[in-house]
């Protein structure tokens, strides 16, 4: 949560790209490799959407009162789950 103050938008967004997003990238990347997306995805708008998610359920996460935290991750991880299957169903 302190991480944009503490590092300033500028680095924060640097460290979010090379760690996040980066690391999203080359899933996908690997993914393609094994057939389980097709190669004509947007990577890029892709890796950037699936940032998105991971950086926002986090912070869902963060903030959620500790009693519900288990119940949120388990909602987060069945949703992002969904919205994989659903963009791996749609490109066949």
């Amino acid at each position: 949560m302190e991480g944009p103050v503490a590092l300033g938008w500028t680095r924060w967004r640097e460290c979010e790209d090379e760690y996040t997003y980066g690391n999203i990238r080359r899933l996908l990347d690997s993914a393609i490799q094994a057939g389980i997306y097709p190669g004509d995805i947007p990577v890029d708008a892709m890796a950037q959407v699936m940032t998105g998610m991971v950086t926002h359920a986090g912070v869902a996460l963060a903030e959620a009162p500790a009693g519900q935290r288990r119940k949120l991750c388990r909602d987060l991880h069945t949703a992002i789950q969904r919205l994989l299957e659903g963009w791996r169903s749609s490109a066949r």
